[in-house]
């Protein structure tokens, strides 16, 4: 415990450095090995920190990564220096408070569709945690897919939060869905693009691929650095959460 409120705060003091007085740095590579090193070490302490073969681990991971990628980009890449300390902030921990406006697509997928799917994935998730409970414990092939599955099942947090911020703004705001509806994809690319990971690929796409076209002329490299970068990501959450060194 007191180990993670150390860490906690030196995520809000990195946050705070980088605000007043990292991203005023002229310097580009500077800016960036100021931000990225601290990044580094705080999510190597944090990863350390969390259990084997547990869901929370994963949404540690992702957490740390993607408040990296977001204080990458709001420090080193972007250009605006308008932003208030609060919006900056809110940026970095959106991961945490995924509220957006709701659009009109979204509108379509009435609440009570949202509660119905909360339902149905607790119930799965719970099966599918006790059935992992009562197995040996093994490396095998359908061990890890049923493990993984029942991650996509634990959304029903994010479906229930969906619930309570659509019924108290007025459909004005929805949370962030973790897919989108892949199985109704009318081609292969569309497929592609929707069987992500929804909010892991908005932030890469907002705060990686996007600012990087800004510096790098050809599509196809931040493409690749981008892929990179989730490579890396999922890498590290086999290695902490499967513990997996292989």
């Amino acid at each position: 415990m007191q180990s993670l409120i150390l860490i906690n705060s030196g995520w809000l003091l990195h946050f705070i450095l980088s605000f007043y007085f990292i991203r005023r740095i002229n310097h580009l590579l500077l800016r960036g090995v100021l931000t990225l090193i601290p990044c580094i070490i705080l999510t190597d302490a944090g990863a350390r920190n969390l259990p084997p073969h547990d869901i929370q681990s994963v949404f540690g991971i992702a957490c740390y990564w993607m408040m990296c990628v977001r204080l990458l980009h709001l420090v080193v890449l972007s250009l605006d220096q308008s932003q208030t300390f609060l919006s900056f902030l809110c940026k970095c921990l959106w991961i945490y408070f995924l509220v957006k406006p709701c659009s009109v697509k979204e509108k379509q997928w009435s609440v009570m569709f949202h509660l119905f799917s909360a339902v149905i994935k607790f119930l799965l998730n719970r099966l599918i945690h006790k059935w992992l409970l009562i197995c040996e414990a093994n490396d095998s092939h359908i061990r890890v897919m049923v493990y993984f599955i029942s991650i996509l099942t634990f959304s029903y947090v994010i479906d229930l939060e969906t619930v309570l911020v659509r019924m108290i703004t007025r459909d004005q705001y929805t949370m962030q869905a973790l897919n989108n509806f892949p199985f109704l994809s009318q081609s292969v690319r569309e497929f592609w693009g929707q069987r992500y990971n929804q909010i892991i690929g908005t932030i890469l796409k907002e705060s990686l691929f996007q600012p990087l076209n800004l510096y790098i002329s050809s599509r196809s490299i931040s493409s690749l650095l981008t892929f990179t970068v989730s490579g890396l990501f999922h890498a590290h959450i086999v290695l902490v959460v499967f513990n997996d060194k292989s």
